[in-house]
């Protein structure tokens, strides 16, 4: 039995209620971050909650953060500050835009609240964000900017399945930026097609045997699909199979990676993974 595009009736807690739900996205993970800078977007102000203190950060106002021993020391204006956890977001608990930065290699926007944690001598940055905006910046990432119409609310439907069916990826959120779980990118403009994709899909999710389908995907197939059961992943109750795809294999891209002995020995004894 084929997946089924279907709307959504379960709540983030798992039962019956609204589509609506947050999502716990590890960024810049792959850079191992060891100090990050914050700065505020056109709107909201940025409320910065360090431990006890609370401070607002406006306009091209910055916050640095970076590891003092097993605490973060926030640096702001005139205040430097020492916490086990810091967060930062709009008044009210709402949704924010703002620039984070790994200072000298990565500035990305993002929108939604920043939890700033440490974890193995690194800055683990979490940003608490909206699922549908998390599938339109996952989407948008995954996407190429002539992608048709139809094509991209199906890549919409693809990416908001995996974020609402896939369970928790990591030990310290749900998903990181990565492919690993879903490329994650700046967010879209409200006005772009993008979000209207979103928009025109909401609550649409891929359903099988009454669960949604955490769909799994790729930019290029190389002609056929794959199964998980080939590579040794879990499917997760639904039964992929392979098929033949006329695009992909019309316009496969090819590359080579060469390793040496030594190397290709050490591959071979580790466990599959899509890491």
């Amino acid at each position: 039995m084929p997946a089924v595009v279907s709307g959504l009736t379960m709540a983030a807690s798992g039962g019956s209620g609204s589509v609506d739900r947050t999502l716990r996205v590890g960024v810049f993970g792959l850079f191992k971050p060891v100090r990050l800078e914050l700065q505020a977007g056109p709107l909201p102000s940025l409320l910065l909650e360090v431990g006890e203190e609370q401070i607002l950060l406006e306009g091209a106002q910055r916050a640095q953060f970076r590891l003092h021993g097993t605490s973060l020391e926030c640096r702001i204006r005139e205040y430097v500050i020492l916490s086990r956890s810091i967060r930062a977001g709009a008044r009210g608990g709402k949704p924010a835009r703002f620039l984070l930065s790994v200072p000298g290699r990565i500035t990305r926007n993002f929108s939604g609240t920043l939890q700033l944690t440490a974890s193995k001598g690194i800055l683990v940055p979490t940003v608490i964000m909206d699922a549908e905006m998390a599938t339109g910046s996952a989407a948008m990432a995954e996407s190429s900017p002539d992608v048709a119409d139809e094509a991209l609310r199906a890549q919409v439907v693809a990416t908001r399945s995996y974020y609402l069916g896939a369970p928790a990826r990591h030990l310290d959120f749900d998903f990181c930026d990565t492919t690993h779980c879903q490329l994650l990118r700046e967010p879209p403009d409200h006005e772009s097609r993008f979000w209207s994709a979103v928009a025109s899909t909401r609550g649409l999710v891929l359903a099988y045997a009454n669960r949604i389908v955490p769909a799994r995907f790729s930019a290029s197939c190389g002609g056929r699909t794959t199964t998980l059961a080939a590579i040794e992943l879990r499917s997760d109750g639904y039964p992929y199979f392979a098929v033949d795809c006329a695009y992909c294999k019309a316009g496969a891209r090819h590359w080579e990676r060469r390793w040496s002995l030594g190397e290709a020995e050490w591959l071979l004894k580790q466990p599959i993974s899509e890491a």
